[in-house]
């Protein structure tokens, strides 16, 4: 029997640890598979998400009628690009759109993300601690944008 050589010993490690990865990428992968809301899509409805308002307080997604949802999370790098075209849109026409910054984060990170960026919007924040309800679909890739119905549909994403 031949003694391995360091470079074989090295080819077999990686194989095992490649091995290991791709275990640990599908088994996170399958995390949320098996129901409706693992990506969300036109027609969908978010009636039934709960977030937590910048007064604290729990309450329905859908409280006045259609609105324009930004998806942020205030530690993302591709929120932080998108944040000032956001803003220029906001300035533009935010007056005339009903606009809620959500994120997936903790409150008071969320709102002072959306100030330090300009955004004069409300910001709330959804629990995305269930994973298999729309709360985690919703956040689970950001940023985003969605249109909402007056019922909570998504006309557009």
């Amino acid at each position: 029997m031949r003694k391995p050589t360091w470079a074989s010993v090295i080819i077999v490690s990686l194989a095992g640890l490649l091995a290991f990865q791709l275990l640990v990428l599908g088994l996170r992968e399958g995390v949320g598979r098996g129901y409706a809301a693992d990506w969300l899509r036109v027609g969908d409805t978010l009636a039934g998400v709960q977030i937590r308002g910048p007064d604290g307080q729990e309450g329905p997604l859908v409280r006045a009628g259609g609105r324009v949802l930004l998806v942020f999370h205030p530690d993302c790098t591709h929120c932080a690009s998108v944040a000032p075209i956001w803003a220029t849109w906001l300035s533009k026409n935010g007056a005339s759109a009903k606009v809620l910054a959500l994120a997936s984060a903790s409150l008071a990170p969320a709102q002072a993300f959306a100030q330090e960026q300009g955004w004069q919007v409300e910001v709330a924040v959804v629990d995305t601690s269930g994973a298999r309800d729309f709360g985690f679909a919703l956040t689970r890739r950001s940023p985003w944008v969605f249109v909402l119905d007056e019922t909570g549909g998504i006309l557009a994403e």
